[in-house]
């Protein structure tokens, strides 16, 4: 069983976000949920527990856009609560500029990024426009190119550890994590009112297409347990 008080916080939050609070409940719990003491007893949690290791491994892996996917807690169709890993030295150090098919709230738990929020425009940056579809697993990425599109760069800032947002399902933004950079994000997907069944749109530079297929490989139980004793011993490091 997943981590009940943590699991009966998010959903009271979003119950909440549910009947007119917008985002803004959901960005306040993740907030809270991402103190490092707290995170490190949902981890423990977890770890401790067969039946969430199981479940939560099959939800893991590495993402094709650079980092690691680490699920904690699956409460689907409603949310899915995640850390994002990207350790150092990894590739690519910058990701393509998407959005996604959910609201979200996101809090950088440890180290930095530099995130962009663009918007179409009829001229400014010119990028190949991708629509990215996903296997029924969920472990494969498909890109079929629909041609050129023009974005302008509408907002960029620096976001350091204790920054969080929240981001609505259209907006389209990237994150660039320099590649000697470990950071930790806590990130909740609210699921409730999401189509999954919508394309992803996925914009990559002219010089810099993207690969049509990219493959996540889920963890085992034994590795997503390595990961999440990772991610414990950078959080005590950074107490």
């Amino acid at each position: 069983m997943h981590s009940p008080d943590v699991a009966s916080v998010v959903a009271a939050a979003l119950s909440s976000r549910a009947n007119g609070d917008d985002l803004h409940r959901a960005a306040e719990v993740v907030s809270s949920l991402a103190d490092p003491a707290k995170l490190l007893e949902t981890i423990d949690v977890i770890r401790n527990d067969s039946a969430a290791v199981q479940r939560c491994a099959a939800l893991s892996g590495r993402h094709p856009l650079g980092h690691d996917k680490v699920t904690l807690i699956d409460m689907y169709p409603a949310f899915r609560l995640r850390i994002h890993a990207w350790w150092p030295n990894r590739r690519p150090g910058v990701e393509h500029i998407h959005h996604h098919r959910f609201d979200l709230a996101t809090v950088i738990v440890r180290g930095h990024y530099e995130m962009e929020i663009y918007q179409r425009a009829p001229s400014g940056i010119q990028m190949i426009e991708y629509r990215q579809n996903s296997s029924a697993a969920d472990q494969e990425w498909y890109l079929d190119s629909a041609g050129v599109a023009y974005l302008r760069l509408l907002a960029a800032a620096k976001m350091t550890t204790g920054a969080g947002y929240t981001m609505t399902a259209d907006a389209l933004h990237r994150v660039i994590v320099p590649e000697d950079t470990l950071c930790l994000t806590l990130f909740l997907a609210v699921l409730a009112s999401a189509d999954l069944s919508a394309d992803t749109r996925v914009f990559a530079p002219l010089e810099g297409a993207a690969p049509t297929l990219s493959k996540s490989v889920p963890l085992t139980a034994d590795n997503y347990r390595r990961l999440l004793d990772a991610i414990s011993a950078e959080l005590i490091r950074s107490d």
